[in-house]
C-alpha cells in the first residue's frame, strides 16, 4: 500500500473513531432535551470530512488532518497524560469548555434561563492526583445555548464558565445576561 493510501485509511479510522465518539456523548433518553441543535464545531469538521474529504485543501487539510489524529486516538490522551502543563483527557484539556461539554451524557445537566442548559462533569477519580481541589471541588460546570453553538477553542467558546460550582456558574450568567 502506498504511502498516501495507508495515511487515508489511518485518518479515515481514526475520524470514524472520533465521530462515534461524539455520537457517544450525545444526551439522549431522560436527558435528551438538553441536547443543542448543533454539533461540537471540531466534531462538525471530522463529520464534514468523513461526508467529503475532497473538500479541504491545503492548511485547511492539514488543519483537519491534526484534529482528527488528535481527537481520533485517545490511547495517550485517555491515560495520564501531561501536556505543557495541563492535563489532556479525551483529547481536550481538562477544566476547558470543551472538555466539560463533551462529558455532559456523564455528568449533571438541566435546564436555565430559556434554552441554555448548565452542565456538570467531574474529574475522572484516577486523574485527581494531578490536581489540587480548590475548596475540596472536583468538578468544572458550563452553561451552554441549545441554539447558539459553541466555538472550538477557549477563546471562541460562546457559553459561560467554567465554574467550579452551580452557584458560582448561576452567578456569571445572572451578572451578565
Amino acid at each position: 500500500m502506498n504511502k498516501n493510501k495507508h495515511k487515508r485509511t489511518t485518518l479515515r479510522r481514526l475520524a470514524s473513531k472520533a465521530w462515534a465518539f461524539y455520537q457517544s456523548r450525545v444526551l439522549t433518553g431522560d436527558k435528551g432535551d438538553y441536547e443543542p441543535a448543533w454539533v461540537h464545531p471540531s466534531y462538525q469538521q471530522v463529520k464534514d470530512w468523513l461526508d467529503d474529504p475532497t473538500r479541504f485543501q491545503g492548511e485547511d487539510l492539514e488543519e483537519v488532518e491534526n484534529l482528527i489524529t488528535s481527537l481520533g486516538d485517545h490511547r495517550v490522551r485517555s491515560q495520564d497524560f501531561i501536556g505543557m502543563g495541563r492535563l489532556i483527557h479525551e483529547g481536550w484539556k481538562i477544566g476547558t469548555p470543551s472538555w466539560v461539554f463533551m462529558g455532559r451524557s456523564l455528568g449533571h445537566v438541566e435546564a436555565c434561563n430559556g434554552d441554555l442548559v448548565l452542565c456538570c462533569r467531574g474529574i475522572p477519580p484516577h486523574l485527581r492526583r494531578y490536581f489540587r481541589p480548590i475548596d475540596n471541588c472536583w468538578d468544572a460546570w458550563i452553561a451552554y445555548s441549545k441554539t447558539d453553538p459553541m466555538g472550538a477553542t477557549s477563546f471562541t467558546a460562546n457559553c459561560y464558565g467554567p465554574c467550579l460550582s452551580r452557584d458560582e456558574l448561576l452567578q456569571v450568567i445572572t451578572s451578565t445576561h
